[in-house]
């Protein structure tokens, strides 16, 4: 539960910090019509791309802006610690038996791969 205070506190201090009020707006509509175009009845995959594009487009801005803003820095850190040390939870918990050690390696397998996906996009 603390993990999701803390990941709650960041995202509303970063929604409520002035300097990123425009970029909130771009991003909210970004999000927005990808959506609509996600479901839309007839799916026109082009305008998925495209408006996926842009989300993540707006999402980079928010988040390089962000960077420069010391308290939300901070505050995305803790909910960071915080989300790390859930899941070093649960994999301490998983590996308890011989079939959760098995899991758990390919958990942590998982989440470098994920991170390194990550740093591409």
């Amino acid at each position: 539960m603390q993990a999701f205070g803390a990941a709650m506190a960041f995202g509303k201090a970063r929604k409520d910090h002035p300097d990123l009020k425009e970029l909130n707006k771009t991003n909210d509509a970004a999000q927005s019509q990808m959506m609509k175009a996600m479901m839309a009845k007839d799916k026109d995959e082009e305008a998925i791309v495209e408006a996926r594009s842009k989300y993540v487009d707006a999402q980079k801005a928010l988040q390089t802006r962000t960077e420069k803003i010391p308290e939300l820095v901070e505050l995305q850190k803790k909910a960071q610690d915080a989300n790390d040390a859930v899941k070093a939870k649960k994999i301490e918990l998983i590996s308890a038996t011989p079939e959760g050690a098995e899991l758990a390696k390919k958990m942590k397998a998982l989440d470098v791969k994920i991170a390194d996906l990550q740093k591409k996009l």
